[in-house]
C-alpha cells in the first residue's frame, strides 16, 4: 500500500480502519452531513456481505429501492467521468469522496487515489469499497486545513460536494 501523496504536509497517521487523519484528530467528523444512520449502516452492511467490491458488482450495482443504496453502491455516478479524456491521468484527489463510488471508479482504471472524506465513518466505509485497491486512500479530515502539495495531482474532483 503506498501512503497517500499529502502524507509529509499533514502529519497523517494511519487507523485501524486503514483511514489516514491527522494525528491529533482520529476521533473527529468535520462536517455534520449524513443520509442518516440507517441509511449509512446499510451501505455499509451491504459492502460487507459482498464478496465482490468492484464498481459493476452484481452484487453492489444493482437497482436498489432505497435512494441511499443506489447512490452509494451503484456504477451510474461515474458516468460523468467515462465520456472524458482521462488518458495521461495517473495521480487522483478526489475532494468529498462520501462512501467512496467515484473512487473505486478512479482506483480501478488504475490511478493513484488520494480520497479526502469530512465525515469519518463515511471515509471508513470508503475504505472499505476501496478494499484490495492498494492505489487508493482514504483521508478523513476538513479540505481546508490540509496542505496540498504543489503540482502532485493530475486532476482534481468534486463530485456531489456543494453542500
Amino acid at each position: 500500500m503506498s501512503d497517500p501523496l499529502l502524507i509529509e504536509q499533514n502529519e497523517l497517521s494511519l487507523l485501524e480502519s486503514g483511514v489516514w487523519v491527522k494525528a491529533a484528530e482520529s476521533e473527529r467528523s468535520f462536517i455534520d452531513y449524513t443520509d442518516g444512520d440507517s441509511s449509512e449502516n446499510a451501505v455499509y452492511a451491504k459492502i460487507v456481505e459482498a464478496t465482490d467490491r468492484s464498481l459493476f458488482s452484481l452484487e453492489l450495482d444493482r437497482p436498489w429501492k432505497e435512494w441511499a443504496l443506489e447512490y452509494h453502491l451503484g456504477s451510474k455516478r461515474s458516468n460523468i467521468y467515462r465520456g472524458l479524456n482521462l488518458e495521461g491521468v495517473r495521480r487522483v484527489l478526489e475532494v468529498g469522496c462520501g462512501c467512496g463510488a467515484i473512487t473505486r471508479f478512479f482506483g480501478e482504471l488504475g490511478c493513484r487515489v488520494d480520497a479526502i472524506e469530512g465525515t469519518l465513518r463515511r471515509a471508513q466505509i470508503a475504505r472499505l469499497r476501496a478494499g484490495e485497491l492498494d492505489n487508493v486512500q482514504i483521508i478523513s479530515s476538513n479540505y481546508h486545513e490540509l496542505e496540498l502539495p504543489a503540482d502532485t495531482y493530475d486532476l482534481v474532483v468534486f463530485t456531489g460536494v456543494l453542500e
